[in-house]
Order: structure tokens, then C-alpha cells, then sequence
């Protein structure tokens, strides 16, 4: 048997995994603009731009909230790549979040802003994106870090070439790492190659800074509060001071100096001192510090203390490089043999970056040089660069310079297992559910489960597919029921709470119908009782007139307890009074009962927490309706009422985004649903449109749910299936003969008679239209046997030939009854006429007088045969008394030649006076013979005869 199984819509789980391998997509071959490839791309996804110029409007002001993707030089080589114009403060990309550092900027030339992080409205935004092999050239072209966990990673970057602007900004508590990065030839404007600002708290790794100016500090600015440290750093002829250290009032910032090397800053001005390297300003309200610790400041006086300080010569190779002019990319800040920075430094301050800015070993001993630093051996030098240093492999699963565990110890990358490589780098094929944590870690941290220990979690089985979760709690369908926290009484792996019980008796109806608990005649996997139920189908779109009496000035206002003028029935059960709530339901109360008024929430808080005794009629209910605008109210009219709603979402406010939509409900028990127009923003709770029918039904009806229909009605009314209410479907009835369908229409005979679609004048039980066998002479769709029959012969009154007789007595079946017949044994006439009854009253002359008295039948001009006979005319042209017929012509003498001519004339005289066998004699003189005047009296007779037949037959023969 066909099973019924009713599963809920996931149409949209599957986006909510990761997939275990990124999609790239290349500009502008996949995609003409750098947003447009954004707006394509999924996380962990990589975008690679073609060499080239990207000034296109769409590839600006692109934000990267909430996405996790890699942009990049498709060649690796970013001077030839450049996005931006070099337009003054113009925004290229924005990553706010990033709190497992997926999101990679790589290879780009930059000419506009770049900003990571965000402080915004005090709420921080993790953002460990990572920044790599990237130029920041041009116009005020900068990279903005700002943030409380603004922690990204700047690796192997160039500033150069910019004008009247710092391209560098770190502040409102950021904490990047500056690792391997080029600061060369740019004009800070009044605020130096760098800023660090407002708690912001950076750390620079083997940076380089070359020929910066400002009109203030040349290098960096560090100021309000801000806390700055710079391991093994190289600054050489940047303005004076070099780094300036305070001002801003409040004062209290701490610069770190580590290994690092600053050196002819402020040559400009000599001779070179001290505070031309670092100027620590103190006019601020509370004092900054600066901590030096084996590090070269030329000039140096010991004013900042620390440990292992000098200011000797670091012998640089060629700081202003072959062409003669600082800060270009040929300037050489390497240590030339001999240089006190070699194997000098102090191994402690440079833990986790195990490069210099060569990308060679930092960690490099000189044999020639004597180890003057701290630590054990290899001694680190100082400055950017390591003397005599050889490539090396890092473990550096990101490819940031930061050694994996270093980076993990720091808290700069998680490692939620522990097995000391940073989640990020494990986390394709391990985070089914997309939420950036390692599946074993969701597992370990009780945040997932995997209930059927084939070693995926719960939510990615059910995602994927591999197992259904039709009650939508998260558990695998199997393990509901392995657990016991699911009944599936017909082992088919369902729980049974999914599947159709349409009579709500906790079993699943094809379990029902196999285990013969339900009866299902029909076959069409329904149980019996189910097909009779109230049925919810869609109509075309009505609309009633609205009262909007009530107004809409609270949230969850309610009108009731109201009694209807009617008692109404729906599937069983008799309601008396109603409750309208402004949260688009009514409550239908029985007979002393009251309303339970429970206002917003889930259905199920509703049906089942609430009171489930109780009928719901639910437009649209949910938190709908607000104090800041619409209406509500009721129409109660002959035969139904009209409940109507045009109210404002909570959750919208002052938006003035309304919802319109009503229920009628009609007093023979049908309920209609109309939605005129919706815009709804989702709340908290359920939106559900339908019916809830309480008490023994314990049913709910859905129309929609978390959706309001637009222009659509819906009724719910008898099910129509039961005609004769004997419990059993028509169709039934039907096939197993206990009821006929003599018409096909699926409806019993006797529902079609009771009901009026079908007459039945005879009372027999059988359709009038399915009678063909009986007569219905006039055609009007009434059998002649339910007609008036007045004279009871059995034709129907209208149909009737001889009223007052019996129409069927027909002696000589011509359609006339005996009673009305003139000639009841001649079927040709129906009165005697002119001849009488069994003579036909034919002329075949045409001259008007019939044949039975017409002496000349064929001749129209005679009557009689006169004294010529019939064909002849009686004229007398020469008035001589005698018809021309007799007259001879006049005698002329001629020759006798021939003794014959007289015998021939006489013989043709002869011949004309027998023309007619009647005359024998001709009567000269006379003008009429008797024949005649016989047949003029017969004529006569027969045409007053002729008037009196026809009177007859228009007073008895009726038709």
C-alpha cells in the first residue's frame, strides 16, 4: 500500500553547511566587477582579478561583513593589479568579522582605503583576516585596523608613494601584527608613515621604515593612549622625530623597543640626537614610557633606559640604494659585514616569527662576528634583516610568518583540539555546519551531536540529507526513535508524530487502514471516517464589506465574549458565542464556556499549552497587531460574520507596513478565509493561517504558515462525501451498490433527489432524467405521467388533442382520437368534407369543384360535359343558336375531280359530333342542355356542403 507521509519543507537546509572544497572564480572572465564576483561567491570561496586596472564604481565600497572569501592577484604579481583610483578617501573593501580568519587580501595593489574591523557603537567584531604581498600606493591610500578584537595579521606589505596622508591606521583598541612590512618615500601629512591611536595596541615584526616625511612625526605617531611594541625594526632618514611618542593630552602611551635600529632620522637637522629618533612628549596629562631593550638609537644618552642599548653605526649596505634616492624600492638596509648589529640582539624579544624581512632564518650566527645578545646561540641580530641567513621552512600552516604554535599561544588563532595547528587551517572538510568551529570541538564542547556515531554531526546529517528530521527538533529522525523520544509504530523509520493521522488518534492512518482499525472502501489511503471530515480547499478570491469598528490602540486587544444570533455547527461540535483578538484569531466558544484569551505566541502554546478543548479560526495569528496604528472589528449580518483586520506588524512600528485580511464565518457552519494584502516582518512567534478545531477533534488545518497569502480566500465546508450521512463516503455507496448513480455525477441517486439537483415527479426512487422510457410530450424535462391529465386518458392537459375524451381511442390511427374525428374510419380525412368520409376531395383540374362532383375531371373550363363534351368549348361565335362545334363551314363550288371529296367531309363531320359519347343529339336553341344544368345544381350543393363540413371541423376538432 501506498504510504502517506508528511514531511516539513526544507528547501533551504542545504545552504547552511560549507562546502569542503572553495569555488574560485576569476574577473572578469566569471565575473565582469570585483562585487559582482562578492555577490557570487560563497564562504571560503577565492576570487582571482586578471591583471589590470579596477576603477569600475562596482569594484568600491565593497563590504566583506559577514563573508569569509580570499581576493587575489591572479599572478601573484600585485604591481600588476592595481584596484582603486587614487581617489581622496575613497572605500575599496570593509571586512568587519572574521573571527577565524578565512577572509585573505593578497597581491593587490591598493589606491584607496582598506578597512578591517569595527568599533562600531562599542560592540567589537572579532576580525582575524589576514593581509598579504598587498601596495598601498597613491592618494591617500591606507589600510584603517580599528576595534577591540580588530587582530589581523599585515604581512610582507609595501607603503609607498603616499601623499599628505598616513598610510597606516591602527587604532580604537586594534591589535594587529605588522610582520615583514615596507614603509617607503610616503608623506604623512601631520601625522607620519603610521598612527596608532585610542588604546590601539599593534606589534611590528622586521618592518622597515625608509624616507618617510611628516610635520610631525616621519615614521609614527603614537598617541591617546595607545600601546605600540617594535621587534627588530628598522627606521633610517625618516623626518624628525622619527616616532613621536605622546601629545593628544592624555598622554599614558608605552612604546616597546625590541632589536630594533633607528638610525639618521632627522638628518635634515644636524647634528642627529636622540630625540630626533623618538620624541616622548611631556606636556600630556598623564606620562607615556618608552622601554628600549637591545635595540641601536643613534644619538643615544640613555634617557629611556632599558637594557643592552647603544648608539654605534649599524653599517648598512646602501640605505638610499643604486639609485641614489631614499625611499625606493632599492634602498638596502642589510648589515654589512661587521656590523655591531650582528648576533647582538636578544633572543626573548622575537618568539614566534622565525624569519627576517628577507623571508631567511632569523635565528642566523655569524662566525666572524663574537656573540654580543642574549640567549642561547644562534644570537639574533638587529634590525629588519639577518646577516648571512638561509631560506628556511617555517611551520606556518596559514602562511602568515607566524610559527603555528606561537601564533595559537598568542591567542592570535584558535585550537579548540589541541593539537597545536590553528583551526583555521584544518577547517575545510571539518566544519559541516558552517560555524567556523571544528566539528570534533562542537562534539567536545556539547554544542553538536552526532546520536548516530557515524562521526558526522547531527545537523550536517540532516542537512545533507543523510537523515530526515521531519519534527524539526534538530534529531535525527532515527535517533528520536532509537531514543524512544518518538513512537514509529508502523517500523516504516518515521517517527509517527510525522506522518498524516488525519483522526488524530496518535497512529498513523496507513496503520490504521492495515491494521483494519479504519475502513478505507474507496482505496484512496484515507481512512473512512477522514473523508468525511470538514475539507479546506482554495476558492477564487472574494472579499466581504468590512466594519472596522473597534480601534487597534493595544497590543493583543481582544473583543468578547460575544454571542452569535445563531447556533453554528462545525465537524460535530455547536458553537453560541465568539472572541476576537486584535493578534488575527477568533475563538469560538460552546455553550458556557468562556474565552481562554491567551493573545501571541507559538500554535502549539496556543492549541496544546493553552487549552486545546478550545476552536481557534486563525487569519493570521501572531503578534500583529501594535499600539501605533489600524483597526479591527466584526460585522455580524443575516447569515454570517465578518471579522476583518487591517492592522500594523509589532514589529514593524512606525513603519506603517499593514496586513488586511478576514474570516466569515457562515451560519450553516462554512468558514472563509479572504487575505486582501500583506507585509509582514517576522516576530518571535508562529504566523499561522487555518484552523484549529479542539475539543474530540484535535485538528489542525493549515492554510500557511510564516506567510500571509495575498488575494486568495479559502473555505472550509462539509466535505460533501456523505450525502445520506449513513458514515459511509458516497463513492462507496456507490461501488458496492448499495446506492445507484444513474446520472455518473458521484453523487447518489437519492442525495441528488433530496438535495433538488435531480426531480423525481413519480416517487419512485429513480432521477427524472434517468427515465428515458417515459414520455415527455413537451419537452419541458417533466415526465407526461407527472403532467395534469384532466380527463385522466393519460396525455397530459398541454398535450391533450381531444379535451374531455379519451385521446388514445384512434379507430383509424391518424393522430385525431374518435371523439374529435369527422371520418373515424378514414385515416385520410378527418371530417366528411366536400365528398364525404372515405372519398377524397381531390380537383385535379383545379377549377374548385372536386372530382366526386366534376363531370369534366380534367377539364378546368367544364364542369359537364355540355353539348360539345368535356375539351370542347360550347361558344356560338356566330350567335346562330348552334355551338361552334356544330356550325359548318360555308359551301364553295369547286371543280368535282375528285368523286371521293364529299365521302371524306362527311366522314369528318361525323367524327366531331361523337366527341362526347354523352351527346348523341345536339339540342340547337336551347343555350343549356340538362346535363348542364344538373351539374351547376350540384356544384352548388357541394359548396354550401363544404361550408358547413368546415364549421364542423373548427368547433370539434382542436388541435
Amino acid at each position: 500500500m501506498q504510504r502517506q507521509i508528511l514531511y516539513f519543507t526544507m528547501s533551504c537546509v542545504l545552504s547552511l553547511t560549507t562546502r569542503i572544497y572553495a569555488a574560485t572564480i576569476h574577473v572578469p572572465a566569471d565575473a565582469p566587477t570585483i562585487r559582482a564576483a562578492v555577490d557570487l561567491a560563497l564562504d571560503g570561496d577565492e576570487i582571482l582579478l586578471a591583471d589590470g586596472d579596477y576603477t569600475d564604481p562596482d569594484d568600491r565600497n565593497i563590504n566583506l561583513y559577514d563573508r569569509f572569501i580570499t581576493i587575489r592577484s591572479a599572478s601573484g604579481n600585485a604591481e600588476a593589479c592595481n584596484v582603486g583610483n587614487n581617489e581622496c578617501c575613497s572605500s575599496i573593501l570593509r571586512i568587519r568579522r572574521d573571527s577565524a580568519g578565512l577572509t585573505r587580501i593578497e597581491d593587490l595593489t591598493i589606491r584607496g582605503r582598506l578597512e578591517i574591523g569595527d568599533q562600531s557603537f562599542g560592540n567589537p567584531n572579532t576580525c582575524r583576516s589576514t593581509i598579504r604581498g598587498c601596495i598601498f600606493r597613491g592618494a591617500q591610500a591606507a589600510l584603517d585596523i580599528e576595534g577591540l578584537e580588530g587582530d589581523p595579521t599585515i604581512v610582507d606589505c609595501l607603503f609607498t608613494e603616499n601623499p599628505n596622508f598616513s598610510p597606516l591606521l591602527i587604532q580604537r583598541e586594534a591589535k594587529p601584527l605588522v610582520i615583514n612590512c615596507r614603509f617607503l618615500g610616503n608623506d604623512g601629512g601631520n601625522a607620519g608613515a603610521a598612527q596608532v591611536l585610542h588604546g590601539a595596541n599593534p606589534t611590528f615584526y622586521n618592518c622597515e621604515f625608509i624616507g618617510n616625511t611628516s610635520s610631525f612625526a616621519g615614521a609614527i605617531w603614537l598617541r591617546f593612549t595607545a600601546y605600540m611594541t617594535l621587534v627588530n625594526c628598522t627606521f633610517v632618514q625618516n623626518d624628525a622625530p622619527c616616532i613621536w611618542v605622546g601629545s593628544g593630552n592624555t598622554g599614558a602611551n608605552i612604546l616597546n623597543l625590541q632589536n630594533t635600529i633607528l638610525w639618521n632620522n632627522g638628518f635634515e637637522f644636524p647634528p642627529v640626537t636622540e630625540t630626533y629618533q623618538i620624541l616622548l612628549d611631556t606636556n600630556d596629562a598623564l606620562p607615556s614610557i618608552v622601554n628600549a631593550h637591545n635595540s641601536i638609537i643613534e644619538g643615544w644618552t640613555g634617557t629611556f633606559g632599558g637594557s643592552g642599548n647603544n648608539g654605534t653605526n649599524p653599517m648598512f649596505v646602501d640605505v638610499d640604494g643604486d639609485d641614489d634616492i631614499l625611499g625606493t624600492l632599492d634602498d638596502n638596509t642589510r648589515l654589512a659585514a661587521g656590523s655591531p648589529a650582528i648576533d647582538s640582539g636578544d633572543n626573548q624579544w622575537h618568539q614566534c616569527i622565525g624569519v627576517d624581512l628577507d623571508n631567511n632564518a632569523r635565528f642566523e650566527d655569524d662566525a666572524a662576528t663574537a656573540d654580543t645578545g642574549a640567549g642561547v646561540a644562534p644570537i639574533i641580530d638587529r634590525g629588519a634583516y639577518e646577516y648571512g641567513a638561509n631560506p628556511i621552512m617555517l611551520s606556518d600552516c596559514n602562511n602568515n610568518l607566524v610559527d603555528d604554535e606561537c601564533e595559537i599561544s598568542l591567542g592570535l588563532a584558535d585550537d579548540c583540539n589541541n593539537n597545536l595547528v590553528p583551526d583555521a587551517c584544518e577547517m575545510s572538510g571539518n566544519d559541516c555546519n558552517g560555524n567556523f568551529i571544528l566539528d570534533e570541538c562542537d562534539l567536545a564542547a556539547g554544542t553538536s551531536f552526532d546520536c548516530n556515531s557515524n562521526g558526522v554531526l547531527d545537523e550536517c546529517d540532516i542537512a545533507s540529507g543523510f537523515s530526515l528530521d521531519c519534527n524539526e527538533n534538530g534529531v535525527p529522525d532515527e535517533c528520536d526513535i532509537a531514543n524512544l523520544d518518538s513512537n514509529d509504530i508502523n517500523t516504516n523509520g518515521i517517527p509517527d508524530e510525522c506522518e498524516i493521522d488525519c483522526n488524530s488518534n496518535g497512529a498513523p492512518d496507513d496503520y490504521d487502514i492495515d491494521t483494519g482499525f479504519s475502513p478505507d472502501c474507496d482505496g484512496n489511503n484515507v481512512p473512512d471516517e477522514c473523508d468525511l471530515q470538514p475539507a479546506l480547499q482554495p476558492i477564487d478570491f472574494e472579499w466581504s464589506s468590512p466594519a472596522l469598528d473597534d480601534s487597534d490602540d493595544c497590543d493583543s486587544c481582544q473583543l468578547g465574549d460575544i454571542n452569535l444570533p445563531w447556533d453554528v455547527t462545525i465537524s460535530g461540535q455547536t458553537f453560541v458565542a465568539f472572541a476576537m483578538s486584535a493578534d488575527g484569531y477568533v475563538e469560538l466558544l460552546k455553550n458556557g464556556e468562556s474565552s481562554y484569551g491567551y493573545g501571541e505566541g507559538e500554535v502549539d502554546d496556543l492549541t496544546e499549552e493553552g487549552d486545546p478543548d478550545h476552536t481557534y479560526l486563525m487569519a493570521a495569528y501572531d503578534d500583529l497587531s501594535s499600539d501605533y496604528g489600524g483597526f479591527f472589528g466584526y460585522s455580524i449580518l443575516t447569515d454570517r460574520v465578518v471579522f476583518t483586520w487591517l492592522t500594523e506588524t509589532y514589529d514593524d512600528e512606525e513603519d506603517g507596513d499593514f496586513n488586511f485580511f478576514q474570516i466569515v464565518l457562515y451560519d450553516d457552519g462554512r468558514v472563509q478565509w479572504n487575505f486582501y494584502f500583506a507585509d509582514f516582518d517576522d516576530y518571535d512567534y508562529d504566523l499561522f493561517s487555518g484552523i484549529y478545531l479542539g475539543g474530540d477533534a484535535r485538528q489542525l488545518k493549515e492554510i500557511a504558515r510564516e506567510t500571509i497569502p495575498e488575494f486568495e480566500s479559502w473555505l472550509l465546508a462539509d466535505s460533501g462525501r456523505d450525502c445520506n450521512l449513513n458514515g459511509v463516503p458516497d463513492s462507496c455507496d456507490i461501488g458496492s451498490g448499495f446506492s445507484n448513480d444513474c446520472n455518473s455525477n458521484n453523487t447518489p441517486d437519492e442525495c441528488d433527489i433530496a438535495s433538488n439537483n435531480s426531480t423525481d415527479c413519480n416517487g419512485n426512487g429513480i432521477p427524472d432524467e434517468c427515465e428515458p422510457a417515459l414520455a415527455d410530450c413537451d419537452n419541458d424535462g417533466t415526465l407526461d405521467v407527472c403532467e395534469p391529465d384532466t380527463d385522466n386518458d393519460g396525455v397530459p392537459d398541454d398535450c391533450d388533442v381531444c379535451d374531455g375524451a379519451d385521446d388514445n381511442l384512434d379507430s383509424d390511427n391518424d393522430g385525431m382520437p374518435d371523439a374529435c374525428d369527422g371520418c373515424p374510419l378514414d385515416a385520410a380525412k378527418a371530417n366528411p368534407g366536400a365528398c364525404g368520409c372515405g372519398v377524397a376531395d381531390i380537383d385535379s383540374d383545379g377549377d374548385g369543384v372536386p372530382n366526386c362532383f366534376d363531370l369534366c375531371p380534367n377539364d378546368p373550363n367544364k364542369i359537364d360535359p355540355g353539348a360539345c363534351g368535356c375539351g370542347n368549348s360550347d361558344a356560338d361565335n356566330d350567335g346562330n343558336g348552334i355551338p361552334d362545334c356544330f356550325t359548318l363551314p360555308a359551301q364553295q363550288e369547286t371543280p368535282n375531280t375528285n368523286t371521293n371529296d364529299n365521302t371524306s367531309d362527311n366522314s369528318n363531320m361525323n367524327d366531331n359530333t361523337n366527341d362526347d359519347d354523352e351527346m348523341t343529339t345536339p339540342l340547337c336553341g336551347m343555350g343549356m342542355n340538362m346535363g348542364m344544368l344538373t351539374a351547376m345544381m350540384t356544384l352548388a350543393g357541394l359548396r354550401a356542403g363544404r361550408r358547413k363540413s368546415g364549421r364542423r371541423r373548427a368547433a370539434g376538432h382542436r388541435r
